[in-house]
């Protein structure tokens, strides 16, 4: 699967208030009483408090700014660590990545032995592909928190992103046996072992965990397994649900097509290599623009 951008979650923002005051017009208020010149380090914690306020509410940009702002002043440790933090939620929030990456950095900075800040930094390096990075990170986060299944599992992810198939299916498998959902770990595992070459069991192992999925893109990589796999009797079936489910007359043609040419059918459509990637990248983008899972 893609690196989705998520948005993070809101619930721990209004335990981190650093004063009194709860709304955004109450520290507006105190803010145009301090002063032009006074009172650094207040100015900090309450531009720090109405950015969590906006922040809770969903006001990302204006978060993020407010958050900016509570950095240009002196401040404490545990101040500094909660602004780099939220700030740099704020920025992923609203797809500022480069800038969510920074704030990280300094979060990570601030709390290096914190498994969460390790995976929360890897996976914005996965989403700007830089895979080298996400890699260490995630490793990081593993080595602090052994026993989180999730940790193993966006580290197979990100081992098959780079091409490292056999170390992938040894994390996924670990992220399995401490009981990562089974559904997502079989989705995986597939990508894993098409990337080895193994169709049949990619195949097998798709089914198992997305077989029964209504989503076009899901049904349209049966049929795309099941020709590599040279099970046309599968790859008919699943083209029927494709053409109920509304698919695109030109989609519908290309699987018949490939159907008919057998397990040699994606290879026989070579003047769309190095297009694509791979050759379900073409028929997903005939399908819903977008690549399958």
């Amino acid at each position: 699967m893609t690196a989705l951008i998520t948005l993070p979650a809101l619930v721990h923002a209004d335990r981190s208030l650093f004063s009194k005051f709860t709304s955004v017009e109450e520290i507006d208020r105190r803010l145009a009483a301090i002063g032009e010149n006074r009172g650094s380090r207040t100015k900090a914690v309450l531009h720090s408090d109405k950015a969590t306020l906006l922040y809770r509410t969903g006001r990302m940009p204006e978060a993020a700014a407010e958050f900016e702002q509570a950095l240009s002043y002196s401040s404490s440790r545990a101040l500094r660590r909660h602004i780099s933090l939220y700030m740099g939620k704020a920025y992923e929030s609203h797809g500022r990545l480069d800038r969510a990456i920074e704030a990280y950095e300094e979060a990570l900075r601030y709390d290096p032995k914190n498994w969460r800040r390790h995976r929360d930094l890897g996976g914005l390096y996965e989403q700007v592909t830089l895979h080298r990075k996400a890699r260490e990170h995630y490793t990081a986060a593993r080595t602090l928190s052994p026993r989180e299944p999730s940790l193993w599992f966006v580290s197979a992810r990100i081992h098959r992103k780079m091409g490292l198939y056999a170390d992938a299916e040894a994390l996924v498998r670990k992220a399995d046996e401490l009981g990562h959902d089974e559904n997502v770990v079989a989705r995986e595992k597939s990508l894993i072992l098409e990337g080895r070459g193994r169709t049949k069991e990619a195949l097998d192992t798709w089914v198992a965990g997305a077989g029964g999925s209504q989503d076009l893109g899901d049904i349209a990589r049966v049929v795309y397994l099941a020709i590599l796999a040279g099970d046309r009797p599968l790859a008919r079936e699943n083209l029927k649900r494709l053409k109920a489910g509304g698919a695109p007359k030109d989609s519908v043609q290309l699987y018949e097509n490939l159907i008919e040419l057998g397990p040699s059918g994606p290879d026989s459509l070579l003047s769309f290599r190095g297009k694509f990637p791979e050759i379900e990248a073409l028929v997903a983008s005939f399908l819903n623009r977008e690549r399958t899972p």
